[in-house]
């Protein structure tokens, strides 16, 4: 099956392209079906639970290159791959422009993984080609070893903007991909409140987005995300809407959701304080066209992580040397 969907050039979508995506994708694509009298694929089943767990990798040596290389060739392969992925699109006035180059990358599953880099470097632009909203221009990239074509349920994507439909219940809201997959009304129930109890909103179903705070707007998207149990959880600067209290908040709430479901999660920010204390990698961004200049594994140990600790602080001076920024954010 081949989708098409129009985006702009800052790669966001529309609340009309949002449902768009949705009716195309979810009306077609039922992860609940039999396929040729195969058992029923069960909807608490994620693509973590039937792969075997994997040991701890050892310390990464050698440049960012070098290090996806040998992770690709390893036995078994990584869940996401990319290899010399690079994007170009031309403007209005027929500008051709390359928002990535030559970027090859390798995510196992489980990891949390932080896209960070200046604006402009094309971490957007390589999250959306994860998602299947992009093609690249040229080289490869595969989700548990097979191409990527475009959006699947595999995938799911928190935005900027939250992109909850406003004339829906947050209930419904969550369960829009269960009802387009041909899910029961009660296995959706089922569903959605496992899922407000994982985002600690247990008793706003019955609400409309207009109700509530944006964090708890983005906590809505979050469990509409998961809703699908995708293999990887994609986020666009989730957070970077909202207050400093919120977004610390939230901060920790998604690290205690990663935590529970160990969910591989591909996360763009431009805040390195926010990189190093969700990450269990950093993946640094130069300036446009985006290449990868650093990728960073930070000790499972060091959680939770002090903002205000020696080690932090000598990690945030690294970062912001590495995408040419000075002082606190």
């Amino acid at each position: 099956m081949k989708l098409s969907l129009s985006i702009g050039k800052t790669g966001n979508l529309s609340g009309a392209g949002f449902g768009q995506l949705f009716w195309r994708l979810f009306g077609r694509l039922n992860p609940y079906r039999r396929d040729n009298d195969s058992p029923r694929h069960h909807p608490g089943m994620s693509v973590e639970d039937k792969r075997s767990e994997t040991t701890e990798r050892t310390p990464l040596h050698g440049s960012p290159d070098e290090r996806a290389a040998r992770a690709l060739a390893e036995p078994g392969g990584p869940l996401i791959e990319c290899r010399a992925l690079t994007h170009t699109y031309h403007t209005r006035l027929g500008t051709r422009i390359t928002a990535i180059a030559d970027v090859t990358l390798a995510i196992d599953a489980g990891e949390f993984v932080c896209l960070l880099g200046p604006s402009g470097c094309g971490k957007t632009t390589l999250l959306n080609m994860v998602a299947g909203f992009l093609a690249p221009t040229a080289g490869e990239l595969r989700l548990d070893g097979k191409a990527i074509h475009g959006p699947d349920p595999d995938r799911g994507v928190v935005f900027q903007d939250y992109s909850l439909f406003p004339w829906l219940t947050v209930e419904s809201n969550i369960a829009y991909g269960l009802l387009m997959a041909g899910m029961s009304a009660e296995r959706r129930k089922a569903e959605v409140g496992a899922l407000l109890d994982l985002v600690g909103l247990p008793h706003i179903g019955a609400q409309y987005p207009f109700e509530l705070s944006g964090g708890m707007k983005q906590r809505v998207a979050i469990a509409r995300a998961l809703a699908t149990h995708p293999a990887v959880l994609l986020m666009d600067e989730p957070f970077a809407a909202l207050d400093a209290m919120t977004r610390e908040s939230l901060q920790r709430q998604l690290l205690d959701i990663w935590t529970r479901t160990r969910k591989t999660i591909l996360f763009v920010t431009h805040n390195i304080s926010e990189a190093i204390f969700l990450s269990s990698r950093i993946v640094v961004l130069s300036s446009r066209p985006g290449r990868i200049v650093e990728d960073i594994r930070l000790p499972e140990d060091s959680r939770p992580r002090k903002r205000t600790s020696p080690e932090f602080n000598r990690l945030y001076e690294r970062l912001a040397q590495a995408i040419g920024v000075e002082g606190s954010e």
